[in-house]
């Protein structure tokens, strides 16, 4: 990925809604793992990020190294803390369960992988919320894809509750 042009290298902190054998609590890298990927990246110039909606996988991830933690819907005070102690980066992607809990099935998830949909939705808002509060730095994302592109700025609408505009449109464009 490095000699295609990447600019940073992604990593499965643990397992995803769409992954048909994967919890979402379980791990999928050891330290070590972590670790070699983070240095590989940083002898490149380049920066590692993770998918991770657990509190362990992501502490894991950023005491190794990763800049950025795509999701963290999971996050606990102590990941969230240690995010913005390590000047890390927060990619929240609420708009994708909202998609997928409206419109996965129709768009082709397998139903027996909505349901962990429903793990994820509601935690995701409230972990925007505690991580605006203590200062994590936040970027915009929306993992949508496929027919369900379209949603894009449905990230503004699920984040305006709890974020103020200013915040929202510096996550979206400077972070």
């Amino acid at each position: 990925e490095i000699r295609r042009g990447a600019y940073h290298l992604k990593i499965m902190g643990n397992g995803g809604i769409s992954s048909p054998t994967d919890r979402i609590s379980s791990d999928q890298f050891s330290r070590e793992e972590i670790a070699a990927v983070v240095e590989e990246a940083e002898m490149a110039n380049l920066y590692v990020v993770v998918h991770a909606y657990t509190a362990r996988s992501i502490i894991r991830a950023v005491e190794l190294g990763v800049r950025s933690v795509e999701h963290g819907n999971l996050a606990d005070d102590t990941a969230l803390a240690l995010i913005r102690a390590r000047s890390a980066f927060l990619v929240p992607t609420l708009s994708i369960y909202r998609a997928l809990k409206d419109e996965g099935v129709a768009a082709g998830l397998p139903a027996e992988l909505a349901d962990k949909i429903d793990t994820v939705l509601d935690a995701g808002v409230e972990t925007v919320e505690r991580a605006h509060r203590i200062g994590v730095q936040m970027a915009y994302g929306t993992d949508l894809l496929g027919v369900m592109h379209r949603l894009q700025s449905r990230e503004f609408d699920l984040r305006a509750d709890v974020v103020p505009a200013a915040d929202l449109v510096r996550a979206a464009t400077v972070n």
